[in-house]
């Protein structure tokens, strides 16, 4: 008779309607995971290769290839009705058909305590069940990821402290200005290291006016997000870009609190495939017009490549 163990503290599936499941826990003793897990170590690797006139081969690229999970999974009913309706309870709530952009994700707690998530879709494994036992079944569960990443469940950010931070000039009681001098605000390149330990981090940055002449470039990448001179934002007013994959956007909010599209503002130099690289990241911001609203922060979740 199988026996609950605890290895894997807890794993659940996120529908895309936010339905969750929970497939195994340290409460739940009549189904949980066994041993078995496939691809969850590391991601399977595509080659773009070149093959030249004279017969040559070379590798022009590698990249991270969408993967394939399976978890093992056992149900032990007290009555042969119990087991199947538990079975028929996982299945209806597991399966989903048609057309998505979200199919949902593997929620799954490591042995730290923290959570990580992998977006996926069930794809098979209960269809070529067998019974076997009365009252236990073993089965399992296959699941489909596209984007071959896992992220942490929860979000880091990082603000750039700009004008508070910025430093105080003394120019004594007898000091004078001429009519000729002016004065700038507070800065306009800004150089953070923004460090990561994660495989990659794709983040949601919102600046919040008032800001003129916004850049965004990281060193590390050579990659740009760069407004076209002429926009600018007021006092309540904010923009927010994404540079996930498959939500980019540019959102700029107005002070009466109406949006609009702002991807025609951007330059032809800016890159909306923008992200972090594990480690440290080089990140200069440049806004030249700061004052103590002014505020810049990034916010992402920390892509890596097992669970």
């Amino acid at each position: 008779m199988p026996q609950f163990d605890t290895v894997y503290p807890y794993l659940s599936y996120v529908t895309a309607a936010g339905d969750e499941i929970v497939l195994s826990c340290r409460e739940y003793t009549k189904w949980w995971e066994c041993y078995g897990r496939v691809g969850f170590a590391a991601p399977p690797l595509k080659n773009i290769t070149q093959e030249y006139a004279d017969g040559a081969m070379d590798t022009l690229a590698i990249e991270i290839a969408p993967r394939k999970l399976t978890v093992q999974m056992v149900i032990n009913g007290e009555t042969s009705l119990k087991r199947d309706r538990v079975l028929a309870d996982i299945a209806n709530r597991l399966i989903q058909i048609g057309h998505k952009r979200d199919w949902g994700r593997l929620r799954i707690q490591k042995t730290d305590g923290s959570f990580s998530m992998i977006d996926c879709a069930y794809i098979g494994g209960m269809e070529t069940m067998s019974q076997t036992l009365p009252r236990v079944q073993l089965f399992s569960l296959n699941f489909y990821s596209g984007k071959g990443y896992f992220y942490d469940d929860t979000t880091d950010t990082y603000s750039f402290d700009i004008y508070q931070s910025a430093g105080l000039l003394h120019f004594g009681t007898s000091f004078h200005f001429s009519s000729a001098t002016h004065f700038l605000s507070a800065g306009m390149n800004f150089t953070r290291e923004i460090s990561i330990e994660g495989f990659r981090a794709y983040p949601v940055i919102t600046v919040t006016g008032p800001a003129d002449d916004i850049r965004f470039e990281n060193v590390n990448t050579g990659r740009i997000i760069e407004f076209d001179p002429l926009f600018f934002l007021l006092t309540g007013e904010s923009v927010t870009i994404d540079t996930n994959p498959f939500k980019r956007s540019v959102t700029i909010t107005r002070a009466d609190g109406s949006t609009e599209n702002g991807f025609n503002w951007l330059t032809e130099n800016s890159n909306l495939d923008w992200f972090l690289e594990m480690g440290a990241n080089e990140v200069v911001y440049r806004n030249i017009n700061n004052n103590s609203v002014t505020t810049c922060a990034l916010e992402y979740h920390q892509r890596r490549l097992s669970a």
